[in-house]
């Protein structure tokens, strides 16, 4: 149990402080630099972070399921906003798959 607890928490900090830097660098892009596709990469990640930090909160994803590619969608969609816009849409589409369905 007591692990359960410190994976959910560290995707909590993981999810929060990755949000807090795609939300200011997509909109320094998108208002300051004018790359507004780059900017728009970084938004979007931004708030697929924020629906997964709550959706981790409220208890309906869980960070142990193995059947689900949630950390690879992460470091997928981490890593590949600065490299490849396809390695970036691999990862968004990994952690969209992720997330909890209708029951």
């Amino acid at each position: 149990m007591a692990d359960k607890d410190r994976m959910k928490k560290t995707w909590t900090v993981l999810f929060g402080v990755a949000a807090a830097i795609f939300l200011v660098v997509g909109g320094a892009k998108v208002f300051a630099d004018r790359e507004f596709l780059e900017g728009i990469q970084y938004l979007s990640s931004a708030i697929l972070f924020l629906v997964y930090l709550s959706f981790i909160k409220k208890n309906q994803v869980d960070p142990n399921d193995s059947k689900k590619p949630f950390a690879l969608g992460f470091i997928f969609a981490v890593v590949g906003v600065n490299l490849n816009i396809g390695v970036w849409a691999l990862g968004i589409l990994m952690l969209l798959w992720g997330l909890p369905g209708k029951k």
